[in-house]
């Protein structure tokens, strides 16, 4: 392997390390067990010292978040071989303009920002009458912390110079002989695990490549494979399965820094060849980190778990732990699932031990960083999903809204991957579409399209990097709702009740109370020079529960951009697609066993991308999700077309 050097102008001398090729592991469709059950509590002891009672606590509240141990089925996927690297990051960065991790910026530079940060706060606080004729070291508690991303977010296009963000690939520096000369070199660390990201940014990455975070259950299939004894990731036939004393010794896993993704030891890889699932960098995973079973059960196993260890506590004499540390795991909506522990953690046996466990998962806040933990990227076997699955992660509106189910598994799409010459990855371009449920609780169509006419009906999210001309979309991710043409009968009552004439009579008498009429009228976004030059027959109209205008003569898609925040603009016209309409056909056939069915159907045709979107939710489902019988059909059926600016 051959490296090239860079002696740069300040004497230092930049190794130039080959890049990590960017591969990903096929793991095969198979089933896989999460969770520990609290029959293992006991093996799990024999793990720690009994006399060191720290980490006898630490490794019984580890497990309290692993309760209800369950299997699934998990669907063939793909996934890095490797985690995500600084080099690799740092060409999304460059490209992208996104946030560099704040242990990248130079130290110089980030000391600078933040000194400049905590002079500017103190300044204001001095000014300020509330803390007048106070000393500095009284206001210095006031100050909060320095927080990169807002500083980040506020200058990251600014014109001043001062405010740019300087950074780099870290490196570290040792002495070394270049040309029989001793020299500092700079070794860069191009090759280590990208980290210091939020959730949110490793999502950006992944939309970026085109593909997402792998999901808790997919980490622990190309951990473990179809093992069902082993508790560790690595494969090695010198390693027994059950929990012994010289498991970490045989496989020398023991750690106190972080290493090149491609430096180690091969005896760690998984039986699929996946490396560094422990001991390196921990790693985001794209799921929720919540209970494995539900809240109810999880409190009836969390009491068994608690009789196993009293029974563990008085068999090992360990009465000095307290069950106190028993208490309840904090669960939060805005945490996802961290899997394989750090290298901080191998820095003993014990600990080892303990959080190298395939099964050991911990939580991290979406928005939050930290310096020890990365991500690795995995890929579904269909085209244009994953990127589709990451936007809809990204998208806060989506994930907020009650009543935006989207079948993500459902996701299909046409997808290109372009390289340059090196055969390095360039760009990623895709259009693709998931439908939503459409579940609609009305009598018959003709109750659904009057429905629509007052809440658009959520029909599926679009991905697309490319420029749409048909319709006139830029890229970017969608909402997509469908409303039939015609106008709400609240709004027909006061065009039959009001008129120009009316207005001006009523802006002229000095009255503060508006008419019924009007209120609708401005709730619309219908101004009198409108109703003049349209009348009764209204060719727009804003849309409060989409936020634009309208057209009321047309049956269609409307697309709403996840990006794009109108606030209170009621001139903006939105994207739109004229379609016929839905179809609605009875329920599932007898026999059908599947709850929920959905599919979106993309096929590529010239230069046209044609989808076919269908949902089906049975009647059980039905019942179990709203706790009533729906009124009629729960099948909904759509086409459409989209047609790039350019064919890709």
């Amino acid at each position: 392997m051959c490296l090239g050097w860079m002696i740069s102008a300040n004497g230092y001398a930049q190794e130039a390390r080959p890049e990590v090729a960017f591969t990903l592991v096929s793991i095969p469709e198979g089933k896989v067990q999460l969770g520990t059950p609290v029959d293992i509590v006991p093996r799990l002891f024999e793990v720690v010292d009994p006399r060191n009672e720290r980490m006898s606590r630490l490794l019984i509240q580890t497990v309290l978040s692993e309760l209800g141990a369950q299997t699934k089925r998990v669907p063939e996927f793909r996934i890095g071989r490797y985690e995500v690297t600084n080099a690799q990051y740092a060409e999304y960065l460059k490209t992208m303009n996104a946030r560099p991790p704040f242990h990248w910026w130079d130290p110089e530079d980030r000391n600078q920002k933040v000194e400049s940060y905590m002079n500017e706060k103190l300044e204001a606080l001095r000014k300020s009458s509330e803390h007048a004729g106070k000393e500095d070291t009284e206001l210095f508690p006031l100050i909060k912390k320095f927080d990169p991303l807002a500083y980040f977010k506020a200058n990251w296009n600014s014109s001043d110079p001062k405010k740019v963000v300087k950074w780099a690939i870290p490196y570290e520096e040792v002495d070394e002989y270049v040309n029989d000369e001793k020299k500092k070199v700079r070794k860069s660390l191009g090759q280590f695990p990208a980290t210091g990201m939020t959730y949110d940014e490793a999502l950006g990455y992944a939309r970026w490549v085109g593909m997402r975070l792998p999901t808790e259950a997919e980490f622990v299939r190309a951990s473990l494979g179809d093992s069902e004894e082993n508790l560790y990731p690595w494969e090695s036939q010198q390693i027994a399965a059950s929990v012994g004393s010289n498991q970490m010794q045989e496989v020398e896993i023991l750690t106190d820094q972080m290493k090149a993704v491609d430096s180690l030891n091969p005896a760690l890889a998984s039986v699929f060849g996946v490396q560094g699932l422990v001991g390196n960098a921990g790693e985001m995973t794209i799921s929720p980190f919540q209970p494995l079973v539900s809240k109810l059960n999880y409190h009836e196993i969390l009491n068994e778990f608690k009789d196993e260890v009293e029974k563990v506590i008085k068999k090992r004499s360990l009465e000095e732990i307290e069950l106190g540390a028993l208490n309840e795991v904090e669960w939060h909506a805005d945490d996802r699932v961290v899997k394989g522990a750090t290298f901080a953690q191998g820095a003993s046996r014990e600990l080892a031990l303990i959080a190298f466990r395939s099964q050991f998962r911990f939580a991290q806040n979406r928005q939050s960083f930290r310096k020890f933990i990365g991500f690795r990227l995995a890929k579904s076997q269909v085209p244009g999903r994953d990127a589709l699955i990451t936007s809809i992660e990204l998208d806060p509106k989506l994930q907020q809204a009650q009543d935006a189910r989207i079948f993500s598994s459902q996701a299909e799409g046409v997808e290109r991957y372009i390289f340059n010459e090196k055969g390095n990855f360039q760009a990623y371009r895709t259009v693709s579409f998931a439908p939503s449920e459409m579940i609609f609780d009305q009598k018959n169509l003709r109750e659904f399209n009057e429905a629509s006419l007052l809440s658009p009906v959520l029909v599926g999210v679009l991905y697309s990097t490319e420029t749409l001309e048909t319709p006139q979309l830029n890229p970017g991710f969608y909402r997509v709702y469908y409303r039939h043409k015609g106008i709400p009968d609240r709004l027909n009552d006061a065009l039959r009740a009001g008129s120009v004439r009316q207005w001006d009579q009523f802006e002229s008498s000095g009255k503060t109370e508006r008419p019924e009429w009007l209120s609708v009228f401005q709730s619309y976004g219908i101004t009198k020079e409108q109703l003049a030059s349209e009348g009764k027959s209204l060719k727009s109209y804003y849309s409060s529960s989409l936020n634009g205008r309208i057209n009321p003569k047309k049956s269609g898609l409307y697309f709403i951009s996840s990006e794009l925040d109108l606030g209170s603009n009621r001139d903006v016209a939105l994207p739109f697609l004229e379609i016929d309409s839905v179809n609605s056909t009875s329920e599932p056939r007898s026999g059908d066993t599947l709850a929920v069915k959905a599919s979106g159907k993309t096929i590529q045709m010239n230069s046209v991308i044609q989808i076919h979107s269908r949902t089906r939710v049975s009647y059980e489902e039905y019942l179990d999700r709203y706790g009533k019988a729906p009124r009629g059909s729960s099948y909904l059926e759509f086409e459409f077309s989209l047609q790039p600016k350019e064919l890709f």
